[in-house]
């Protein structure tokens, strides 16, 4: 296969996996103290605690997404699409990946309530992870130069 197809720069999807794995939870939280009102009755300290938790376990658990997200993304490197169908299907993935986590996670019970499957929380790490995959550029290396 040629080499120009197959090198997209692989550090697109680290950037786009940790920036939702990062901001995910700050945008979460910064939600959760606006919802609160913010207060004098937002316990504060209990959302920083909280925030480092989302941190850590979002980003284990975010580890099987992930090497799903590396694997169609290896699969699409070698095909003839265009960047955005590219970045898009790569949005699509990873954001089916979240809604499966998450869905995972949720008691049996809430798993046939929609409103908890599309929650908030998903649709903050969803979001997230759209406005990553839309700041990083995903390029594809000029073609060798010629000489003669």
């Amino acid at each position: 296969m040629p080499e120009e197809i197959n090198s997209f720069d692989d550090k697109y999807i680290l950037k786009v996996w940790a920036t939702t794995i990062l901001l995910g939870p700050v945008f979460l939280f910064s939600y959760a103290i606006i919802d609160m009102g913010g207060g004098m009755g937002t316990d504060i300290a209990g959302i920083i605690v909280a925030f480092f938790y989302a941190l850590m376990i979002g980003g284990v658990l975010s580890l099987p997404s992930f090497l799903l997200y590396y694997l169609v993304f290896r699969q699409l490197k070698t095909t003839t699409l265009n960047t955005l169908a590219i970045k898009a299907i790569l949005a699509l993935v990873s954001s089916l990946c979240i809604l499966i986590t998450f869905y995972i996670l949720l008691d049996w019970r809430s798993r046939f309530d929609l409103a908890m499957v599309f929650g908030e929380i998903q649709c903050i790490y969803i979001g997230t992870n759209i406005l990553a995959s839309v700041l990083f550029r995903l390029k594809r290396p000029a073609p060798p130069a010629i000489l003669s």
